[in-house]
């Protein structure tokens, strides 16, 4: 089969109703009825899929979150590829999804009939002797994550309940998928590099292929043993721990190994960037050749723990963690004099404590501003302990490059980022940058992304704002307006079918175009509509109005020739503001006559034209200054007539004579007026 459009393939059937199976492109059949929970992902719900063109192909669905941006970037790369380590992409789209009611994106895998690598129920058929592991179960995940890499992605889905034999004989081991949720979201701390995991989970970014090879290292040490040490404890324990003890020694404990396997994760499992083992050494490893060993190398610790909130600290960077997630009690430690005292003498971080001295001083100066508020010293002093973690501000956090996710997460879940949004207008994205150690490589077009934010937050403008940033940041995710929520909107080729999907169940009185639509329009629409936009935020009615359907006309002129009849008959119903801003009775009674016609057509740029025809607006000012004029004339006529007939009144000398002349100045006034509005009518 030919490669579907992206458009194509994201305005898939909807003709599928309850309890009848989605139909994809009009191949994939995928039942609603028959979920398999053995292959759920955390955000993502599995289901069977039937193959119209190949019934005994073995495939199943992800059905993903409405609220969660997906990667369809890694989609588009991945339909199709056949990559050793990885679970084939199928097909990807949007279908009709009838226990919600409303269309949703789907992701088809092939089917992994060997089941899940820790499965209980597969533990018979997996069992593996050491010397087979590298060959086994390494050397075709690091393949997967080394073709990854190659074309410029990352999984950062790699964790144990997501790797799969394919094959029934359980030969075949890959990585499942990654695509459904922002990069890393439903990762535990436990598989995430200890800086990695601090992070919000949407918040966490694409990630490095060290990152990989990190998830790769826990993955591979449970498939082995079967368990971790780790495994039962919370998040947040995870995290202290890791900063106390090490990786490595968090994870693996005192557990005994073979010591070929012990080479491995000390090398996939090492917190220093610079020993952490690279595609190439893993090779090596792979290959049976030895590498000088690498040591294992505790955290530094302080000499005295220092006690926050609990936890009895020994390291910034656990502290810093800590301090991110607790800014009132922070503020209070910061400002005691026996936390500086601890960074001198317990941890011998000189520089730190004068860093944060100094944050100090510059508070107390610039009490009233942005400088002297406590959230944004909690902020400076979580950067100096732990300069190479995320950026944290109140509940924020994230990787730069994974801000764009986290403020979807924050919008779309939370119903507000108000921190994310004053991280970009305090533009405190600018110290993350600049605290980075030399090693770390700062994209130039990260800083662009957050001026171009910024800029688009400081406007008031309709189009702009934190939905501009929501569209900009995030390319895979769907138009949130209420008006087409239920349609999966990712394209702006379906923007418009979607609106004249909804005609027909909407409230007619509202304009077709909300804040989301603007925004996504202006995100996704190559062409200037500057102007149209301008029109449509007008105060003025009926120039608002004039917007709105230019901009719809613009849209369908240059995307949908064909006939848009709801949409058409949606916005007809809206013209009265412009049909009655025509001074002419005559033109205004034509045009009521004759836009239905034009509605019928389903044309939005002819019925534009009709409605805003520049001559028409022309001819009837014209034709409005020209009666105003004659009215002048004729007002200034009967004025002279009427002094003139006072002057008779004042002359004559009989009641008859001026009765006369009073009506003789009635008939006059009648006739000007009927002069006048028969010239205008």
């Amino acid at each position: 089969m030919a490669e579907a459009s992206k458009s194509s393939r994201i305005s898939s059937e909807n003709g599928s109703t309850e309890n009848q199976p989605a139909l994809l492109l009009g191949r994939y059949y995928i039942d609603a009825n028959a979920p398999i929970p053995q292959l759920d992902s955390p955000s993502a719900r599995a289901f069977s899929v039937e193959d119209r063109r190949d019934i005994g192909r073995n495939l199943f669905a992800l059905i993903c979150t409405p609220e969660l941006p997906p990667r369809l970037d890694v989609m588009d790369t991945l339909k199709g590829e056949h990559i050793t380590g990885l679970l084939p992409l199928v097909e990807w789209g949007t279908v009709f999804w009838p226990p919600l009611g409303i269309k949703i994106m789907v992701v088809v895998y092939e089917y992994p009939m060997g089941g899940n690598v820790v499965d209980p129920d597969t533990e018979d058929t997996t069992r593996l002797a050491e010397y087979d592991i590298p060959r086994r179960i390494v050397e075709p995940l690091a393949t997967a994550i080394a073709e990854l890499s190659a074309r410029g992605i990352t999984h950062h889905s790699i964790r144990p309940d997501n790797v799969y034999f394919l094959d029934e004989e359980c030969q075949k081991l890959v990585l499942g998928e990654c695509v459904t949720g922002p990069p890393g979201f439903d990762q535990t701390a436990l598989v995430e590099p200890m800086h990695r995991a601090t992070s919000s989970p949407g918040g966490r970014g694409p990630g490095t292929t060290s990152d990989d090879l990190y998830a790769l290292g826990v993955t591979i040490f449970i498939v082995v043993t079967g368990h971790s040490s780790l495994e039962t404890h919370s998040d947040t324990d995870i995290i202290y721990q890791k900063f106390e003890q090490g990786s490595y020694a968090s994870i693996c404990g005192n557990m005994e190994t073979h010591s070929s396997l012990t080479e491995v994760f000390r090398g996939l499992l090492c917190d220093d960037p610079d020993e952490q083992w690279d595609l190439e050494k893993l090779d090596i490893w792979i290959n049976g050749r030895q590498q000088p060993p690498i040591k294992n190398i505790s955290p530094h610790r302080a000499k005295e723990p220092f006690l926050f909130n609990g936890y009895e600290h020994t390291n910034p960077k656990a502290l810093a963690y800590a301090f991110s997630r607790n800014v009132r009690d922070a503020i209070r430690s910061i400002k005691d004099d026996e936390f500086q005292r601890w960074l001198r003498h317990s941890v011998g971080e000189t520089e730190m404590a004068d860093a944060i001295n100094n944050l100090l001083e510059v508070a107390s100066y610039n009490k009233g501003t942005t400088q002297g508020r406590d959230d944004y010293l909690v902020f400076r002093t979580v950067l100096v302990l732990d300069s190479t973690g995320p950026l944290r501000f109140k509940d924020f956090s994230c990787y730069p490059n994974g801000f764009g996710t986290a403020i979807a997460v924050d919008l779309l879940r939370k119903g507000n980022a108000k921190a994310g949004i004053e991280v970009i207008l305090l533009e405190l994205f600018t110290y993350w940058i600049k605290a980075q150690p030399s090693a770390r490589h700062i994209s130039p077009e990260l800083k662009i992304v957050f001026n171009q934010s910024r800029n688009f937050l400081k406007s008031k403008q309709l189009g702009y704002g934190i939905d501009r940033c929501l569209y900009k940041l995030n390319p895979g995710l769907p138009c949130q307006s209420s008006l087409i929520s239920s349609e999966c909107v990712i394209s702006i080729e379906d923007l418009l079918p979607a609106l004249d999907n909804v005609s027909a169940n909407i409230d007619s009185k509202l304009i077709p175009i909300d804040r989301h639509i603007a925004a996504f329009i202006a995100t996704r629409f190559d062409e200037d509509i500057q102007p149209h936009l301008r029109a449509l935020a007008s105060t003025k009615q009926q120039t608002s109005i004039v917007g709105m359907m230019s901009l719809l006309a613009f849209m369908q002129y240059k995307l949908h020739p064909e006939p848009l009849l709801g949409l058409a008959g949606w916005v007809g119903g809206l013209l009265g503001p412009v049909i009655d801003s025509y001074y002419s009775v005559t033109t205004r009674r034509k045009l009521e006559r004759d836009i239905p016609k034009l509605v019928r057509k389903g044309s939005l740029p002819d019925l534009f034209e009709f409605v805003d025809d520049a001559d028409l607006r022309r001819q009837d000012w014209d034709d409005y200054n020209e009666a105003k004029e004659r009215y002048a004339e004729a007002h200034s006529e009967a004025v002279k007539i009427e002094d003139r007939l006072k002057e008779q009144l004042a002359e004559a000398e009989t009641a008859g004579e001026r009765v006369t002349a009073i009506i003789s100045v009635l008939g006059t006034m009648v006739i000007v007026t009927m002069i006048f509005i028969g010239h205008y009518l």
